[in-house]
């Protein structure tokens, strides 16, 4: 899906935005959101994209422990209302 977003934005010359996860080369998963714009000369012709990414591994990981507990705070309170 990724690499199809971005076949798209690149056809489309619109913006692209879309987070993935990668292997690093010594093996350790991470994830990572990638911006691209397109760029454009003085006439309006099309040059290509300009984009960076970013590591955001400790995001993803932050929101999912926040997603847990969260969860378990549920779980708790229906227990609780159950006694």
């Amino acid at each position: 899906p990724y690499v199809a977003a971005f076949t798209d934005a690149v056809a489309r010359r619109v913006p692209f935005n879309a987070e993935v996860r990668v292997r690093r080369a010594d093996g350790a998963w991470r994830w990572i959101e990638s911006w691209g714009r397109p760029r454009f000369d003085d006439e309006g012709r099309y040059l290509g994209h300009l984009g960076t990414s970013a590591d955001i591994t400790d995001r993803i990981d932050a929101e999912t422990q926040l997603r847990e507990a969260d969860r378990r705070k549920d779980a708790f309170l229906a227990t609780l209302a159950h006694e």
